[in-house]
This record gives C-alpha cells, structure tokens and sequence, in this order.
C-alpha cells in the first residue's frame, strides 16, 4: 500500500500473545488514545491464521482468499442471559457487509 493516498490513515498492527490473553491488542486499544489522538476507528481486519495447512488442504485451497465474519445465525449465542451477540440471523451485520465489500474489491482488482 505504499506510495497510495486515502482517505483516512491506515495502521498496521501486529499483535502477539493473543493466544495466551489477548495482550498485545489489548494493550493498543488501552493506548490508543494517546498514539493517535482524535482517531475514530472505522473497521479491524484480523488477519489471522495467515497461510494454510499443506497436508489438510491442495494447492487451489492453499491460495484462495477466505472471509470470515460474524453474521450467521450459528454465530449467535446460545445463552439466553447473554446480552452481547456475535452476529444477527439476517447477515446484515456491520462485519458481514465488510466482508462483502472486501470480496467485492478483490474480485473487481484481481481478476484470476
């Protein structure tokens, strides 16, 4: 992305320990604030699991592009206390037309 122009400022953050607590991202929105004053964040792309499993997937799998968000109606929670969802049985979440978007560009940019 560099030597591009956009709109808004783009950060790249590369967390660690997220397996063991969620250390490194949390510590960034503890202080973001103060890296970025006045910044509103608009989306998060995680980027997570990057490549694949050679002995569980073959090569096509291996290069295609995978998008995951929540949305779908396995993703709701099954406690009924619960007050935080993880998705709406529509597919109309925020993340969901996201990913639509993201899917959209890429197939506009990268033609196979």
């Amino acid at each position: 992305m560099a030597g591009r122009r956009f709109d808004a400022t783009v950060v790249f953050v590369a967390f660690s320990g997220e397996e063991q607590g969620l250390y490194g991202s949390t510590a960034f929105v503890r202080e973001l604030a103060r890296l970025f004053p006045g910044a509103r964040v608009e989306a998060m792309l995680n980027c997570d699991i990057v490549g694949g499993d050679a002995t569980a997937n073959d090569e096509a799998a291996l290069h295609r592009f995978r998008l995951y968000s929540s949305g779908t109606p396995r993703e709701l929670s099954t406690r009924p206390q619960a007050v935080e969802r993880k998705g709406s049985t529509d597919d109309t979440s925020p993340a969901r037309n996201l990913m639509r978007y993201v899917g959209l560009w890429a197939r506009a940019t990268c033609p196979r």
